[in-house]
């Protein structure tokens, strides 16, 4: 458990009870005592130069991650229960929140980002498809500018589980180079993959021969759209495709229901 320290000033002839004078303080007539507050298990550290008040936006935005939908919830147990903890930032970047695999650090551009669940959402999967994928996602990640290899295999993933989890949702070809034939394809897989929304598809490589035809039936439409995703143009997620197993798509949908305790 990560603690940060505050200072109050107590008086040890009234314990309990804040000092009234300041005078008092430097007299021997008061004492400062340095009470702990808590953090999140899933804070590691809070980035220096934040305000109390943003301090308090991003200890109840993870908070409020155990129960904002049975995603979130998921996530937030699997990377406690595995002893992962993240640093936190509120600074100027690039959109309105970044995960970095490298330093396991979620920044947010603003107050607001770092409090609205949809953004920090998206970013938390980030962190999953990190701990899903062997050897995690920085490898994929952009170097100098340049996109590696994978990188949109990583990026279609994360929009597809997005689509998937806030159903209705086309953010993988809402980008302005997509054709509308495009979305309605794509919403249509959706929503056959989905029953209309009402559940997630739970898929066995390596299960039984139904299940792994099944399997077989996603990747090739799966891949399919990834292709299509790829050649959007304007697409600043282009990069060279390796057709990745979407492992942390496979691991979440497996572990969880549309409905959830």
């Amino acid at each position: 458990m990560i603690s940060e320290t505050i200072v109050d000033m107590i008086c040890p002839s009234d314990p309990g009870d804040p000092c009234a004078d300041p005078a008092n303080f430097g007299t021997g007539d008061c004492e400062i005592v340095e009470p702990e507050i808590d953090l999140d298990p899933l804070i590691k550290n809070l980035c220096d130069g934040l305000s109390e008040a943003q301090k308090t936006i991003i200890q109840n935005t993870v908070n409020s991650l155990k129960d904002y939908d049975c995603a979130t919830k998921y996530m937030y147990n699997h990377f406690v229960n595995n002893n992962k903890s993240f640093n936190f930032c509120i600074s100027p970047g690039q959109g309105s929140g970044t995960y970095s695999p490298t330093t396991k650090t979620f920044n947010f551009t603003s107050d607001v980002a770092a409090g609205n669940m949809y953004v920090v959402e998206h970013e938390f999967i980030h962190a999953f498809q990190d701990d899903s994928h062997p050897g995690g996602t920085g490898q994929y990640g952009i170097i100098n500018s340049n996109p590696n290899a994978g990188f949109v295999d990583i990026e279609f993933e994360q929009a597809v589980m997005n689509d998937m989890i806030n159903y209705g949702s086309t953010i993988a070809f809402d980008l302005s180079g997509a054709t509308q034939a495009q979305r309605d394809a794509y919403l249509l897989w959706i929503k056959q993959v989905t029953t209309n929304g009402t559940s997630y598809p739970k898929l066995n490589p390596n299960g039984t021969a139904t299940e792994i035809a099944a399997y077989n039936t996603f990747m090739s439409s799966y891949n399919s759209f990834l292709s299509a995703y790829n050649a959007i143009p304007g697409n600043t997620n282009h990069s060279a495709a390796l057709n990745l197993s979407p492992q942390a798509l496979i691991k979440l949908f497996n572990n969880i229901n549309k409905n959830c305790p």
